[in-house]
């Protein structure tokens, strides 16, 4: 009987779950055969990026090669583009060859978008990937420096105005260490900016930030954030951006030489499949077993995927969520590889950990409330749980606690 072959695309946090659930059976005697395939050959720990963009740490703290997070089957990753999904054929057409699979896993996670709002492309700064980081903490040392040149007032304002569009937990995340980062480095570095001058603006078309999580955490979100001097603007939508310039659905305006985009993410599957397979955000249509509807030889999971859920109408596009449907997904593959019937999918979220600046966050496990450094503390120890070998564990606990002795990274990259 021929070896099962199940090819994985992507190796974000769904991806790598997936296939470390998968790996067991690939050592048993009548085992399976799995390939996980990427154009990338690193994990990316996407939650950390503001950390990364703000000097806070560095890029080895949110990348991990993927050979080594893939235990003993190094061979079994390839790094390719993938270009599409031949379903009629059952198999992943890459840049380098044809990869045939029995089930296939979609995992490619997402972009920034821009929801067809002019300008934003050419003007403003998304935060999505490594590269996206370097840009804008180039960019902020940028302004920090044409800021203390500045010959009048109006000038030097504009240079440390910092706008960020999306008031979701990456925008949160990013104003609240922008706000350190002033604070505490630039402060001392810059003493020719004054205090007052330095404004971060977060603009959310919802009535709070952070929507999607509970009330808690949106409001005590909302009363820090105002403690660091950071002005929201709710129920308010972009229409246009230009160079140095916000323009906004009741007709004003915001002028600021930063602009962040993290208002929202379109899937990367919407080249892999044909679009009467897709949602309006290009994400794939899967059923309660989180295979196509049509097809239960694929299976999509994570930003990629749109997956229904009875108590929130959608699961959320998180990295715990993605984690959580990599075990069901991998569960229902090995069921069908042993001729059983899938089970469905039920979503269970563990709880919730918002960090705003360093030394505070706020969390919610289940009837647990904490705020602060408590808090703070357990979003970094969930963090290092992520990484896959005790190595690496140590050697980044090491740096974070020399971290509080020290400035942060303010040099361009």
């Amino acid at each position: 009987m021929a070896t099962p072959k199940i090819v994985i695309i992507g190796g974000g946090f769904g991806g790598v779950e997936t296939f470390n659930r998968l790996h067991p059976l690939m050592h048993k005697r009548h085992g399976i055969d799995v390939t996980l395939i990427d154009q990338k050959n690193y994990f990316l720990f996407t939650p950390m990026l503001h950390e990364l963009a703000t000097g806070s740490i560095g890029r080895n703290h949110v990348t991990q090669p993927l050979r080594e997070m893939i235990d003993c089957c190094h061979e079994r990753f390839v790094r390719a583009k993938v270009e599409r999904i031949d379903r009629a054929r059952h198999a992943v057409v890459t840049d380098i060859g044809r990869y045939p699979y029995d089930y296939c896993v979609v995992a490619v996670g997402s972009r920034a978008s821009d929801f067809g709002v002019p300008g934003v492309g050419e003007y403003a700064l998304p935060l999505k990937t490594v590269n996206d980081c370097v840009q804008v903490r180039n960019h902020l040392v940028a302004c920090f420096e044409a800021a203390s040149r500045a010959r009048n007032k109006t000038e030097r304002e504009q240079r440390v105005h910092f706008v960020i569009v999306g008031g979701g937990a990456t925008g949160v995340e990013l104003a609240g260490q922008i706000g350190d980062l002033f604070r505490k480095e630039m402060r001392a570095l810059y003493a020719a900016i004054p205090c007052e001058e330095v404004r971060i603006t977060i603009i959310e078309s919802g009535e709070r930030v952070l929507q999607r999580h509970s009330e808690f955490v949106g409001t005590r979100a909302m009363r820090k954030l105002k403690e660091l001097g950071v002005s929201i603007i709710v129920n308010t939508r972009v229409t246009r951006v230009e160079k140095n310039r916000v323009h906004l659905k009741n007709g004003d305006h915001i002028d600021a030489c930063t602009i962040i985009w993290t208002s929202g993410v379109q899937s990367n599957a919407d080249t892999l499949l044909p679009r009467e397979d897709l949602d309006e955000r290009g994400r794939i249509k899967v059923n309660e077993y989180l295979c196509m509807v049509d097809d239960d030889r694929v299976f999509a999971l994570g930003d990629c995927a749109v997956i229904a859920d009875t108590g929130m109408g959608v699961v959320p596009q998180t990295a715990q969520a993605a984690v959580s449907e990599a075990v069901g997904v991998a569960r229902n593959v090995r069921r069908l590889v042993r001729k059983k019937e899938p089970v469905p999918y039920r979503h269970r979220p563990k709880g919730e950990l918002v960090p705003i600046g360093n030394w505070f966050a706020i969390a919610e496990l289940g009837p647990i409330r904490l705020t602060g450094r408590v808090a703070w503390l357990l979003r970094r120890g969930v963090f290092l749980l992520t990484m896959y070998s005790w190595p690496d564990r140590f050697r980044i606990a090491l740096e974070w606690l020399l971290n509080v002795f020290s400035f942060r990274d303010t040099s361009e990259l």
